[in-house]
């Protein structure tokens, strides 16, 4: 045989492969089949979830127990409420275990730190201040502005809510008369 040249290496081949790949219907539906699906939790992901949480492990621990990364696990959670109500519950199981677990500790073993871990998170109890705090608080809430419009309008209703009995003995008072008279007066001024 003949010595044959080398052909000169054209970097731009790849790129036209690629692209004529997707072009063509047939090629790319062929490359899209091979694609990786996404992954599915297996039957029982929620009950070895909620497990795992019962006893204490991370998000982390969980994810490589079910043989996926995080970011699946988080996926699973946000798109199967089943499953994000196991890690939930778990969580519950756990945390009145380890509360459980430290009462008795505080109690029955005479464990002062966990007593005092107890006081502080449960009844608010903080070291140096009195128990009993008296204070009162008042909270005023205030309407937000009005236009003069609305507020006209406001004072329109309010005055409908009189009634024509209670308007006919306000005339009949004097004091009312006489604080209308001069009330007018001033208007006509």
């Amino acid at each position: 045989m003949a010595n044959k040249k080398p052909k000169p290496r054209d970097p731009e081949a790849a790129r036209r492969q690629a692209l004529a790949q997707w072009s063509d219907p047939e090629k790319r539906a062929k490359l899209l089949a091979g694609a990786r699906k996404p992954l599915e939790p297996p039957q029982d992901a929620a009950d070895l979830i909620q497990k795992a949480c019962e006893n204490g492990c991370t998000v982390l621990q969980i994810a490589e127990a079910l043989g996926v990364s995080q970011q699946t696990l988080r996926r699973w959670r946000d798109e199967r409420p089943e499953i994000e109500q196991a890690f939930h519950h778990g969580r519950a199981v756990e945390h009145d275990r380890l509360v459980n677990a430290l009462f008795t500790a505080a109690t029955q073993k005479g464990n002062i730190t966990a007593a005092i871990f107890l006081l502080k998170a449960r009844h608010g109890y903080v070291e140096g201040v009195p128990l009993v705090q008296n204070s009162v608080s008042v909270n005023f809430t205030l309407p937000g502005a009005m236009t003069p419009e609305q507020y006209v309008k406001t004072l329109t209703v309010e005055a409908q809510l009189v009634q024509p009995e209670q308007a006919r003995q306000l005339a009949g008072d004097r004091k009312v008369r006489k604080a209308l008279k001069n009330e007018l007066s001033r208007e006509a001024e």
